[in-house]
């Protein structure tokens, strides 16, 4: 189902995607529209929601991908003092990439 919602976006098609999960709407929406007891909480792309300090405001869980990413950034941080990491990546495999290649730019490509 969501391979046809994407192809749909992608075709410049508008969807209204009602869900609870917050995995789901980071990967497949362009905004969001937080309501909380039939009133809008929020609304933003989800980089601007999800952030770890936004997020814990609005009283949100964050994506599962980026609340592990956000832990693992944090150990990666001590062993390389001055990384950079690219933007936030709702998709596992493109979260992977952007860490792989922040590590390899900050010195450690030889790293296991």
């Amino acid at each position: 189902m969501f391979a046809i919602i994407k192809k749909l976006r992608d075709n410049g098609t508008t969807i209204v995607l009602v869900s609870h999960n917050m995995d789901e709407a980071a990967v497949n929406c362009d905004r969001i529209c937080l309501i909380d007891h039939g009133k809008i909480k929020a609304v933003g792309t989800p980089k601007e929601l999800f952030v770890k300090e936004r997020a814990e405001e609005l009283g949100i869980q964050r994506p599962r991908i980026t609340r592990f990413s956000g832990m693992l950034k944090e150990k990666l941080e001590k062993d390389f003092p001055g990384i950079v990491f690219e933007g936030m990546n709702f998709s596992p495999e493109k979260e992977a990439q952007a860490v792989v290649r922040s590590v390899c730019k900050a010195g450690g490509a030889g790293v296991q």
